[in-house]
């Protein structure tokens, strides 16, 4: 496979439409800094403009293609009256730990920025606050001026109005209650630390002006109380806050810092996206289209929540998905979805290694059979719709989830079932529990009846590349990449089809690092986040430099505050196809897990090491290579990896548990000793460790 990355970030694919979410971790108040400096404050999903022409021409606000994810009924951006000329804008965003805007616009007589935050009171009331800085440069001569709000949605409480506080529901996109706008507080603009004069005041070269505007969403604060003083002393407190907030409990460090401050981030963007009800966290993609559940999600937004170290988040995201079993036996939260239940069975069993916690599966397993047996009804529904339907011995008209449109005959949710129910069976063989052979043997029969329409769908592209349409009805949007990873679930470990599956991806990456049109939007358009499933595909056949590409690929089609969006234009197009939500939190998972992939990688039955590993993440003095007490379902492992006089010192220590490997191995390029003996190397740098927990001390050269 041809590498095509030079493994810098530097964003050079970021979309126009920019979202920073600046909430607190679990905040009720999902509220988000767009490029050009405007706070925005409750989504709501009745204006959500999709870009398919669905909406009416003539809603209350029309929005351009490209603010398709933008419907929020509060917008506002401070503006001064003075004439000038933008020359340029751009935005700071702080520490990668960090979740506040400064927006900087540089005119040619002045510059004006404001840094928004997110604020909670002594008195517990929550705010968002906008500190805004008006300077005129030497050349600016005078002007009357001042600094003044936009409303570029709905209009705000007047500053003597305080909304009464809300529950928590009240603040959903999803919501019809009534919900209050937010109360604007606002100081008076400061020159040389006094006011300045009202109601006309000039403005005169190499002046500056300060001010600040505070939007109360829940709670009460007064208007006196608000100060310029107050709210810099707030942007203090918030700094503070996010200086000194754990986002990974356990120790995750890539000594390249560009690579690090990425995954801080995407775990900083998850923990604000996610909620508390009803005492426990609950999982949200996003904070506006996506603020709400999905079972798919779930299954590795949870796992990488264990990655983290935040297992009481991991169990949450359990509790959510089990509290949609149907009295049927299934776990859905889509109608037609059914490779949902498969999913839910998943998250348990996952959740049960990454706790080294047999007991959880035992005592889920009567759950784990229901649904099952649902699964396999369905099968048999597949059957009785007749030899003439194309689902045949899989399933009933499904909704594929992932680029296909309305319930049809298709691939992806029995993949899904053959996918998700392994792990299950292979549990309940494990712990000999009653019926995981039927288990099995349902996967083993639809395998084999997806297999054997292969002779019927699979096609060939124009060059001679192989693949499976996701849908078994032909649809002449789909391009072929869209369908690149459909057949997967169908494949033993030898089947030649893996290579036209690798031949695929290498012809579409091309543009911009990663696969392109394998989503919904298949003219010109990213479906970001699916480069890092392919690339733990990568992982483990053996493609490790690929996969540091993608990884570093995709972190280029983020914004410089290091959130995706879910799919956006190819950048050097005139493209406007785009979809989803900004932050989309799917992407933030997806490059924890990959990356932790990349370095521990879990198979079935084997355990690797440094399987995709950069030569930028190898470790500098004072900066390890590190992964500290990572779960596995074969134990927590620690991987410590140090300068060392010559060459480098792995440390590797695997705690026990409840599996054990049938091989342990180490990829690295040069020479490896352990007890002073050279390890053998069986060939493509692959080096045999012992499969027995303890410690490991290698030396690497």
């Amino acid at each position: 496979m041809a590498y095509k990355n030079d493994r810098i970030i530097d964003f050079r694919y970021a979309p126009d439409v920019q979202q920073t979410c600046i909430s607190f971790p679990y905040d009720d108040y999902k509220t988000v800094v767009r490029e050009d400096g405007s706070l925005n404050h409750l989504y709501e999903l009745g204006y959500e403009v999709f870009i398919d022409g669905t909406e009416p021409p003539c809603e209350r606000r029309i929005l351009n293609v490209q603010e398709g994810n933008a419907a929020w009924k509060y917008r506002f951006v401070p503006k001064f009256y003075h004439r000038d000329k933008l020359v340029e804008r751009r935005q700071d965003f702080g520490d990668a730990g960090e979740a506040l805007v400064t927006t900087i616009e540089d005119y040619v007589h002045s510059e004006f920025s404001w840094t928004t935050f997110a604020h909670i009171a002594e008195n517990g009331a929550r705010m968002d606050i906008m500190i805004c800085k008006l300077a005129a440069k030497e050349n600016f001569g005078h002007a009357s001026d001042q600094i003044y709000l936009q409303c570029l949605g709905d209009a705000p409480l007047p500053p003597e109005v305080m909304p009464p506080p809300l529950r928590h529901h009240d603040v959903l996109p999803r919501a019809k209650e009534w919900r209050p706008a937010p109360s604007v507080l606002y100081t008076p603009v400061i020159f040389d630390g006094k006011p300045v004069p009202q109601p006309i005041a000039y403005l005169h070269a190499g002046e500056t002006w300060e001010c600040a505007f505070a939007f109360v969403y829940n709670g009460a604060f007064s208007q006196q109380d608000f100060t310029l003083d107050y709210a810099k002393k707030a942007l203090e407190k918030t700094r503070a806050f996010w200086k000194n907030f754990e986002v990974f409990k356990i120790g995750f460090n890539i000594p390249d810092k560009d690579l690090q401050d990425m995954l801080l981030a995407s775990g900083r963007n998850l923990l604000q996206a996610m909620e508390m009800l009803e005492g426990f966290a609950r999982f949200r993609v996003g904070p506006t289209i996506y603020r709400g559940f999905w079972i798919n999600d779930t299954l590795g937004l949870s796992e990488c929540a264990f990655l983290m170290g935040r297992d009481d988040e991991a169990k949450g995201g359990l509790l959510e998905t089990l509290s949609h079993i149907k009295p049927d036996g299934s776990i859905l939260y889509i109608d037609g979805l059914f490779g949902e239940t498969a999913a839910a069975i998943a998250t348990i069993i996952r959740h049960a290694e990454l706790e080294d916690d047999d007991e959880k599966v035992k005592e889920y397993w009567p759950t784990i059979l229901r649904g099952y047996k649902k699964l396999r009804e369905l099968n048999e529904e597949s059957k009785k719709l007749g030899k003439d339907y194309p689902g045949y011995g899989l399933l009933p008209p499904a909704f594929g989830d992932g680029g296909l449109f309305g319930n049809e005959a298709e691939f992806s949710n029995p993949g899904s079932v053959i996918t998700n129910l392994t792990p299950a069976w292979k549990a309940g063989k494990r712990l000999g529990l009653p019926g995981w052979e039927e288990i099995k043997d349902l996967c083993d029969t639809m395998k084999k009846n997806g297999r054997d329409k292969f002779d019927k769908y699979l096609r060939t592209t124009d060059d001679g590349i192989r693949y499976l349409p996701a849908s078994m009805q032909h649809d002449p949007r789909h391009k072929p990449q869209l369908h690149v990873g459909a057949m997967l679930p169908y494949l033993d470990a030898d089947d030649d089809l893996w290579d036209d599956y690798f031949k695929m991806l290498d012809k579409v990456d091309d543009a911009q690092g990663i696969p392109d049109n394998t989503g919904w939007r298949s003219d010109q358009s990213l479906f970001g986040y699916s480069a890092m499933m392919y690339a733990r595909n990568l992982i483990d056949r053996g493609h490790g430099e690929k996969v540091v590409d993608y990884i570093y690929a995709f972190c280029n089609q983020a914004t410089p505050s290091r959130v995706w969006r879910e799919e956006q234009p190819l950048t050097e197009t005139t493209c406007a196809e785009a979809c989803g939500d900004m932050p989309h939190n799917w992407g933030s998972a997806q490059l924890i897990m990959t990356v932790r992939r990349a370095l521990v990688n879990e198979k079935p039955e084997s355990l690797e090491y440094l399987a995709a590993m950069a030569d930028k993440w190898l470790p500098q003095e004072g900066n390890d290579l590190l992964l500290e007490n990572t779960p596995t379902r074969f134990g927590r492992v620690t991987l410590r990896m140090k300068k060392a006089a010559e060459g480098y010192e792995l440390t590797l220590e695997r705690k026990k548990g409840n599996q054990q490997p049938e091989e342990v191995v180490l990829f690295w390029k040069g020479s490896a000793e352990m007890d002073g003996k050279a390890l053998a190397n069986s060939g493509d740098g692959r080096y045999l460790l012992p499969v027995e927990e303890g410690t490991l001390v290698i030396r690497l050269k």
